[in-house]
């Protein structure tokens, strides 16, 4: 709370030294050339408060100015009676100006909302860099059961250790020692599933392609020694 009236505070702040500036140099500025208006120099001012306080800050730089403007540079001087075409041109000057003041009240508050929705993005793209990264130890974690990634087309595109371990598959060279020896491609496949902690149960199958093709069939249960 206290942050928030020291903004506030600022921002006020701002207000006065901008007018106050824009009065002293428009006064110069009256001693050295003879001015066509007298109100750019205040528009910088509540374009500036605008801009670094808000639309409030803008407002009250905007009725701030009129009043100092109309007491000190418009006719009769230290008055704020202003009669005739001067109150056409006060009247436009403080219209610019709640122009001025909401246009930069709108422009920082699309800047504030940018800046959350960047947040929120870094956010969310941080928790879903978490997300797949403990998805990615869970899978890698598990080595008892098979985990598979398939595409659209439900083809394998990625497997887990415990699939490695399951699931076995490779080639060979089959060798023939019988009276007419041969020699040809062996291919073998198998799984593993474990049962409980303590058995596994094994299948496993041999094709060796010479002059006939031979398939072999293996089936057992294996007991698991803890620590190999």
């Amino acid at each position: 709370m206290w942050r928030l009236r020291r903004s506030q505070l600022q921002s006020y702040s701002i207000v006065c030294l901008s007018v106050l500036l824009a009065l002293l140099l428009t006064l110069l500025l009256w001693q050295l050339h003879r001015l066509n208006s007298i109100y750019p120099l205040f528009l910088a001012a509540v374009t500036v408060s605008s801009w670094y306080g808000g639309f409030n800050p803008g407002l009250v730089a905007t009725f701030l100015s009129a009043i100092v403007c109309a007491y000190f540079l418009l006719p009769p001087f230290d008055s704020l009676a202003v009669s005739g075409f001067k109150v056409v041109g006060l009247v436009q000057f403080v219209l610019v100006g709640l122009l001025i003041s909401s246009l930069n009240s709108a422009l920082r508050q699309a800047r504030s909302q940018a800046q959350q929705n960047y947040e929120r993005l870094r956010q969310s793209e941080y928790s879903l860099r978490q997300s797949e990264e403990r998805y990615r130890l869970l899978v890698e974690g598990v080595t008892n059961y098979a985990i598979f990634m398939l595409d659209p087309n439900g083809n394998f595109t990625s497997w887990n250790i415990g699939a490695e371990r399951i699931l076995d598959v490779g080639a060979g060279v089959a060798i023939e020692t019988s009276d007419d020896p041969d020699v040809g491609l062996l291919l073998t496949g198998g799984v593993d599933v474990p049962l409980n902690t303590n058995f596994t149960a094994t299948a496993g199958v041999n094709a060796a392609f010479l002059d006939e093709t031979d398939v072999g069939l293996m089936l057992g249960v294996g007991y698991n020694f803890t620590g190999f």
